[in-house]
C-alpha cells in the first residue's frame, strides 16, 4: 500500500505555514497504516501521540490545532476520526475494481456528520471526476451519500463525555491563529476559508484526461498535468489524438497491455516513435494485421532468394571464368540430376 504525496507541496502556503511538528503530524496521518482508501482514520489524540511518541498536551495538540485550523485535517472528538478532505483529489483510485473495494468503508465508519461527508466527497468525486467504469464500480452503499447535503457541527469537549476532561481542556487551551480552538476541537478557518490538503497555491487538483487499461484489467488515469508536459516535450503531435489511439489500441490488443506500472514508459515510447516517423500532426497510421503478415512473407522471399544468388554465384566460380551466375543455372541443374 503506499500513498501520493505531490513534489510541489512545498510550495503551498498552508504547509508552508505550519510548525515542524505540524508537517510531520500531517505525513504520519498521511501514511498511517490504518487510513483507508477514502482518507478516514479512526482514532484519538491520546491513542496516536502514544503511538506516535508524542507529548499530548506539549507536541501532538498544538500540531493538530494547526492542522484542523488550516482545514487540511478534520477530526471528530466525541466520534473518534479523522478526515483528510483532499485525500481522493491526490490518490484517486487505479483501477474500478478498488472503487468496488470500498463497499466495507461505510460500515467501518463510525456515525457521526463527518462521516456523511466524508462519504459524500467520495462518491461525489468518482461520479463527477471519473469515467463511467468507475462510476458503475461505485458500490451501492455509497449511493444514499451521492446528494446528501452536510453540516458537519462537531460536538464540543464538555458535549463528549466519553472523552477524558484532560483531553477535552487540553484542546479547550490550545491557541490557534484565530484564538482558541472551537467545536470538537476543529478551529473554523478564518475569513470563510475552504478545507485544503495540498492545494497549490490556490489551483485546482488535477483532474484525469484519460485512461488506459493494464494487463489486469485497471484503468491507469492520465493526469491532465502530465499531458501538459507531454504538450511541451513533443510539439509535433496532437497529444489527445495520441491518446485515445493508445486506449483504442490497448482496448483492441489484451495480450499487449501494459503492467500499470510500465504504462507511463509505454505512453512515452509510443509518443516518442509517433514522433520520430514525422510527427504529422499525431496522425499515426497502424497497419492492419494482413499487411504485416504480407511485409513478413516478402522479407523472407528477400532473404531465400539471397541465399539463392549466393550459391549460384559460387557454383559459376567453380566451373571456371567466363561462367555467370545466370548461366550456371542450367549447369547446376543438369549436375542436380
Amino acid at each position: 500500500m503506499y500513498r501520493k504525496i505531490d513534489t510541489k507541496i512545498q510550495n503551498d502556503a498552508k504547509f508552508r505555514a505550519l510548525s515542524d511538528d505540524g508537517k510531520l503530524l500531517f505525513f504520519l496521518l498521511l501514511t498511517h497504516i490504518n487510513l483507508n482508501q477514502i482518507g478516514t482514520l479512526r482514532g484519538n489524540a491520546p491513542g496516536l501521540a502514544e503511538e506516535f511518541k508524542w507529548d499530548l498536551e506539549s507536541k501532538f495538540n498544538p500540531a493538530l490545532s494547526e492542522l484542523t485550523q488550516k482545514g487540511m485535517v478534520k477530526f471528530d472528538q466525541e466520534a473518534g476520526l479523522f478526515w483528510l478532505p483532499k485525500f481522493l483529489s491526490y490518490n484517486l483510485p487505479q483501477s474500478p475494481n478498488a472503487v468496488t473495494s470500498w463497499a466495507h468503508i461505510p460500515d467501518a465508519i463510525p456515525e457521526c456528520e463527518m462521516k456523511k461527508e466524508a462519504l459524500h466527497g467520495a462518491a461525489n468525486t468518482v461520479s463527477t471526476k471519473m469515467s463511467e467504469s468507475f462510476r458503475n464500480a461505485l458500490p451501492p452503499e455509497f449511493t444514499p451519500y451521492l446528494n446528501v447535503e452536510t453540516t458537519a457541527k462537531m460536538p464540543t469537549p464538555s458535549e463528549s463525555p466519553a472523552v477524558p476532561g484532560e483531553v477535552a481542556r487540553g484542546f479547550d487551551a490550545l491557541p490557534t491563529e484565530a484564538g482558541t480552538l472551537g467545536e470538537g476541537g476543529v478551529a473554523a478557518p478564518s475569513g470563510g476559508e475552504e478545507s485544503n490538503v495540498l492545494q497549490l497555491s490556490g489551483a485546482e487538483p488535477p483532474k484525469v484526461a484519460i485512461t488506459l487499461p493494464s494487463n489486469r484489467g485497471e484503468e491507469v488515469p492520465i493526469m491532465e498535468t502530465l499531458v501538459a508536459e507531454y504538450v511541451l516535450a513533443y510539439p509535433k503531435l496532437d497529444i489527445n489524438g495520441e491518446l485515445r489511439r493508445m486506449r483504442v489500441w490497448l482496448v483492441s490488443n489484451p495480450k499487449e497491455r501494459k503492467t500499470s506500472r510500465g504504462m507511463l514508459r509505454f505512453v512515452n515510447g509510443w509518443l516518442e516513435r509517433s514522433q520520430n516517423q514525422g510527427g504529422q500532426g499525431g496522425q499515426r497510421t497502424l497497419l492492419p494485421p494482413s499487411a504485416v503478415v504480407v511485409n513478413k512473407q516478402e522479407v523472407l522471399e528477400q532473404r531465400n532468394q539471397k541465399v539463392v544468388d549466393e550459391l549460384l554465384q559460387e557454383f559459376a566460380a567453380q566451373q571456371g571464368p567466363g561462367t555467370t551466375a545466370e548461366s550456371a543455372i542450367p549447369a547446376r541443374a543438369a549436375a542436380a540430376a
